[in-house]
């Protein structure tokens, strides 16, 4: 496959799905240095709190619709980790999310909804946490699957699988 089977795009019945990854997230996540004694050993990042985790998904879903109703990925690539961006080109996300074109997206889908996490976020390295869950949107629910890896100071998503379904049905 031309993106190395790091890029899955299936239409599934009654909704899609579309993963990402840069397949270095939880193999080699770049971690921020401390220097003990003489020595420079990795600090690993523990998960954030909930709140920063809501903050993180709200701000990626948010971007992702924008960038579905602009018809590019352009936006959702800005905020990708390095490792991501060095992996994949717009047009390779323009490529792999290009099912959501096709969705009409108006207005802020997801404006004063919280997402709803179906199961603790978990470590995914020792600077990288997953967060599964979805947006109580309706008449279709986006649900998500992210991997944030800590850069620098804040968090980027690393892999991003998004699912629109009705009510009722799983995000997986």
């Amino acid at each position: 496959m031309f993106l190395k089977s790091l890029i899955t795009a299936l239409a599934i019945a009654g909704g899609s799905l579309v993963s990402l990854s840069d397949g270095a997230s939880a193999q080699q996540p770049r971690s921020p240095l401390a220097n003990v004694g003489n020595a420079l050993q990795p600090v690993a990042q523990p998960i954030p709190a909930e709140s920063v985790q809501v903050q993180l998904v709200s701000e990626t879903i948010d971007i992702f619709l924008e960038a579905v109703k602009a018809r590019s990925m352009q936006l959702i690539h800005e905020h990708a980790s390095i490792n991501l961006k060095r992996e994949f080109t717009v047009e390779q996300l323009n490529q792999a999310f290009s099912q959501f074109f096709q969705i009409p997206v108006t207005g802020k889908p997801i404006a004063n909804l919280s997402p709803i996490f179906t199961q603790p976020a978990t470590a995914a390295g020792a600077n990288a946490f997953k967060v599964v869950g979805h947006f109580a949107t309706r008449p279709s629910q986006v649900h998500f699957d992210i991997t944030y890896l800590r850069e620098g100071t804040g968090w980027k998503w690393v892999a991003l699988n998004v699912r629109v379904a009705p009510p009722g049905q799983s995000g997986s």
